[in-house]
């Protein structure tokens, strides 16, 4: 969200600002962000700080909403607020691992049904909080924002290689028109396929016609999901059965 800021006394500039973003149906608020000292224009709206509190426009059920904003100069002058902006959301965010089958042991294993578990891939992860064994099954979970269906998953690694899905993506959880949806993938366990530190990238996406037009896709930052160590082949032995004569 960006605007712009004006004030006819001589050399003053903003000091602060606010911006509160709510439903478009009923004016329902779903973020407000308070008095915010700062001379910037811009604003972020949060997907999520943590892998178990939903971003403020999933959890609002909706993705048709309205913005406004009012600011402060540096004298503490206070504007009016700004007429009500239309805007609508269709996108993918917060995805997360939900699950992993047999970690590597410096890697905190997620369990499903324990969302303070889960590991956020979030902007600047790094490789140490991705780790996974190649042919390891890791369990996804991603919010949709906007009516989104049949969407489709892919994760390519390597030259060319693609992780095998287990199942499509499928909606685990419904909020209005908003989704969590559930996808499981493991690449090949083999190290002449799969070496150690093979970075796994996710293409999340369907083809829609709400809001814009074309591909929505998951976030960039979120490109690589997976960094491999070992093998799954390491937690496995053999037990040889037989005659002795």
């Amino acid at each position: 969200m960006t605007w712009t800021f004006s004030d006819p006394g001589p050399g003053d500039s903003q000091g602060a600002y606010q911006l509160k973003i709510a439903r478009a149906s009923d004016l329902q608020l779903a973020l407000d962000t308070g008095k915010v000292a700062g001379s910037s224009t811009q604003y972020n709206v949060p997907t999520s700080g943590s892998p178990n509190v939903p971003g403020p426009l999933w959890a609002s059920g909706d993705y048709r909403f309205k913005v406004r904003v009012k600011v402060w100069d540096q004298a503490g002058v206070e504007s009016d607020w700004s007429d009500w902006a239309d805007f609508c959301v269709v996108a993918f965010e917060r995805p997360r691992k939900a699950r992993i089958v047999s970690p590597p042991s410096e890697q905190a294993e997620p369990k499903l049904d324990d969302p303070a578990t889960h590991i956020l891939i979030h902007p600047g992860a790094i490789a140490s909080d991705l780790k996974v064994k190649a042919g390891a099954k890791v369990t996804l979970l991603v919010d949709s924002v906007g009516p989104v269906s049949n969407a489709t998953a892919s994760f390519p690694y390597g030259s060319g290689q693609q992780a095998t899905v287990g199942t499509l993506p499928s909606v685990v959880v419904t909020n209005g028109v908003n989704q969590t949806w559930k996808v499981e993938f493991w690449t090949d366990p083999r190290l002449q396929v799969t070496p150690e530190d093979t970075v796994v990238k996710m293409n999340l996406n369907e083809r829609q016609r709400q809001c814009r037009r074309g591909d929505i896709n998951a976030p960039l930052y979120a490109e690589g999901v997976v960094v491999t160590q070992g093998s799954i082949y390491n937690d496995w032995f053999v037990v040889l059965q037989g005659r002795d004569n």
